[in-house]
């Protein structure tokens, strides 16, 4: 995830993802450099208690902004890349947690699927795990404001996979399941303005992508 301001421009977050094969769980904020032979260079890295399934960042409060992480667990976490810089970044100094300003388990034990800010009013972050829902951080950010798009939730019984807001419309977000489910929902009515399912039975083959014809 590439940092959203003019001052952390050239830095990208990583985090272990939950399907990765290492034991330790990390996030990591790197420098892009052209000039540079290896291209990207450490510049902080953290130890988390559990392992990420998406992540954000958004330029709130000042440039260097929070990074939020979708955990495995069904976590939100929320991250101060000021305090993840701050100090060295040997492997053998790594303390758990440091950075760490929020870690809230709303998403009851689902992996959080996706996360997004709004690029709008930055301090709304959106979340998926089987169910969307939405933390206000303005005035809390160690306990933020939890509350759903709207009822009902039209995802239950699967898991989120994606989450976007409008980028014109500053309360309209949209979400996708699994199950093939697309709900576009509206922020100022609390509610689905409408969704509808895409056909989940009878997978393309990969002709498909080119009319049926030989390639």
């Amino acid at each position: 995830m590439w940092g959203p301001s003019r001052a952390t421009r050239n830095l990208i977050a990583t985090g272990t993802h939950a399907n990765s094969v290492d034991e330790d769980s990390l996030l990591r904020i790197l420098k892009y450099d052209i000039n540079s032979p290896e291209m990207v260079e450490m510049q902080a890295i953290t130890k988390s208690p559990t392992k990420f399934s998406s992540l954000d960042w958004i330029d709130f409060g000042d440039q260097q902004g929070i990074i939020a992480g979708g955990m495995a667990d069904g976590a939100i976490t929320l991250w101060d890349p000021k305090k993840i810089m701050d100090g060295n970044i040997s492997m053998d100094s790594l303390k758990l947690g440091k950075g760490c300003v929020s870690a809230t388990k709303i998403h009851k034990g689902v992996p959080v699927g996706s996360i997004e800010f709004n690029p709008h009013k930055k301090n709304l972050l959106a979340s998926g795990g089987s169910e969307v829902l939405i933390q206000d951080i303005s005035s809390n950010l160690k306990q933020p404001t939890v509350f759903t798009p709207g009822v009902p939730n039209y995802h239950e019984g699967s898991r989120i996979t994606s989450i976007s807001w409008n980028r014109i419309v500053q309360h309209i977000l949209a979400s996708a399941s699994e199950d093939g489910k697309i709900v576009v929902w509206d922020l100022k009515v609390n509610k689905s303005v409408f969704n509808f399912t895409e056909p989940t039975s009878g997978s393309a083959g990969m002709d498909d992508y080119f009319g049926g014809q030989e390639t």
